[in-house]
């Protein structure tokens, strides 16, 4: 067949790129257990060796779909604001808004089921666990209007676990945590 009559066929990046994105829709809407390669090949319409051809191992594949939904999260939240330092109970509060927001619960999901996966010790959610939790108080902290050092660690370390705590609430329990955010704040400002 001559050249110019033969569909181009997408690069093996574009491929990756492709179907981590699918991946990602996907495990969005039904969670990280469809990422198991066989599960997910089917998915995509391909074998588990091609998914490997591109991936070369399941963490691979597993680290760029959360990387993906992390850059996703992002773009949710928009070109971030030029860094206001708020009272430890204002930030929550502001937060709590964000993360109750119905476009942005699946990604709580997400990070929620990777975190506890990666307490049990599963790889590679042990790792992507720590560095997602270490970058959510890096950016509390930045973000609070108190005293460099352990108050301010503290705080920030509080803000993430009421925050965790409460869409962890939240998804087994729909509308339990309703009405919780003045007092998740009252108790923040108080301490």
């Amino acid at each position: 067949m001559p050249s110019h009559l033969r569909q181009a066929r997408p690069s093996s990046d574009a491929k990756r790129s492709l179907w981590t994105a699918q991946l990602a829709d996907f495990a969005l809407e039904s969670g990280l257990g469809g990422l198991v390669l066989r599960s997910a090949a089917d998915r995509l319409g391909t074998s588990d060796r091609m998914l490997l051809y591109h991936f070369k191992t399941k963490s691979d594949l597993v680290a760029a779909v959360l990387d993906n939904i992390s850059e996703r999260q992002i773009a949710l939240l928009g070109a971030p604001d030029p860094v206001e330092r708020l009272a430890p109970g204002v930030l929550l509060s502001r937060a709590w808004r964000v993360v109750r927001d119905v476009r942005f619960v699946p990604f709580m999901r997400i990070w929620t089921e990777a975190t506890v996966r990666g307490t049990r010790g599963e790889e590679p959610y042990r790792e992507l666990a720590r560095r997602t939790t270490g970058r959510w108080l890096t950016w509390i902290e930045s973000r609070l209007d108190l005293p460099p050092g352990a108050p301010r660690r503290e705080a920030a370390a509080a803000i993430l676990a009421l925050l965790e705590g409460a869409t962890l609430l939240e998804m087994s329990q729909p509308g339990s945590a309703t009405g919780i955010e003045r007092l998740m704040a009252a108790a923040l400002d108080g301490a």
